[in-house]
């Protein structure tokens, strides 16, 4: 995965620099779009986003969930989100103040809950359509 004699080449992976990321952009940048071929971070971003499917989903309800204080996701992407809620009759967008990043997890670090908040809405929404 990481060749030490190549580590000035712009297009593999740099170990060292993955390894001393401070965020995910960090390792996304020195690791995933360099292993996946892409010139930027940012291409690497654009082609792997689901915003790109959103549109296909019309016949399904769809439910997003977002929070306001997810690090990863600023803003401007839970924009799309609430745009394709706002727009489409089978989207509803939800924003919690709280939860991170894939996160709402409950109970700690070594013993978490197997179950989580995240869980118990999917299965009222769920439910909610069977009614």
């Amino acid at each position: 995965l990481f060749d030490s004699a190549d580590a000035a080449d712009d297009n593999l992976p740099d170990k060292a620099k993955t390894l001393s990321a401070s965020s995910l952009l960090h390792i996304d940048e020195n690791l995933q779009r360099r292993l996946h071929g892409y010139n930027s971070v940012d291409d690497y971003y654009a082609d792997h986003s689901s915003c790109h499917y959103l549109d296909k989903v019309t016949d399904i309800p769809l439910l997003l969930v977002n929070t306001a204080d997810d690090p990863l996701v600023p803003e401007n992407l839970a924009n799309i989100g609430r745009s394709f809620a706002e727009n489409h009759s089978n989207g509803l967008f939800v924003q919690t103040k709280h939860g991170g990043h894939l996160g709402f997890f409950e109970g700690g670090v070594f013993f978490p809950h197997t179950e989580t908040w995240i869980d118990r809405l999917a299965v009222e929404f769920i439910a909610a359509l069977n009614k």
